[in-house]
C-alpha cells in the first residue's frame, strides 16, 4: 500500500508588480525549490494598480514551506522598501493566505 501525499495550497502575496525582473526572480526561486522538493508554482497574477503579485503554490507540507520561505527571502533581497510605493498604509513584503482545500 502506498502512502498518500497530503496536498496543501497557499496564496503568497508579494508587494511588487511593476518590476518585471523581480517577478521573474520570485518565479525562478519557486521553480528552483520545486526541482528538489514536492512543490509547484501554479499561477502568477500581477495587479499593477495595487502593486502586488499573487503566486499560487501547491505541494506537500515541507515543499510548500520551503518554497514560501525561499520566495520571501528573494523578495527581501530584491525589494527596496525605502523607495517602494504601495496602495495601503502598511509596508509588508509578503502576506500569506492558506486555502481551505
Amino acid at each position: 500500500m502506498s502512502a498518500r501525499m497530503k496536498l496543501f495550497t497557499s496564496l503568497v502575496n508579494i508587494s511588487e508588480a511593476r518590476t518585471g525582473s523581480t517577478i521573474k526572480l520570485l518565479e525562478q526561486s519557486a521553480h528552483d525549490v520545486s526541482s528538489f522538493k514536492k512543490a509547484a508554482l501554479l499561477q502568477t497574477f500581477s495587479d499593477l494598480d495595487y502593486n502586488r503579485t499573487v503566486f499560487t503554490l501547491a505541494g506537500d507540507r515541507d515543499g510548500l514551506i520551503s518554497c514560501i520561505v525561499e520566495m520571501c527571502n528573494t523578495a527581501l533581497r530584491n525589494i527596496d522598501l525605502g523607495s517602494h510605493k504601495v496602495f495601503f498604509d502598511c509596508y509588508q513584503i509578503a502576506h500569506l493566505r492558506k486555502t481551505p482545500y
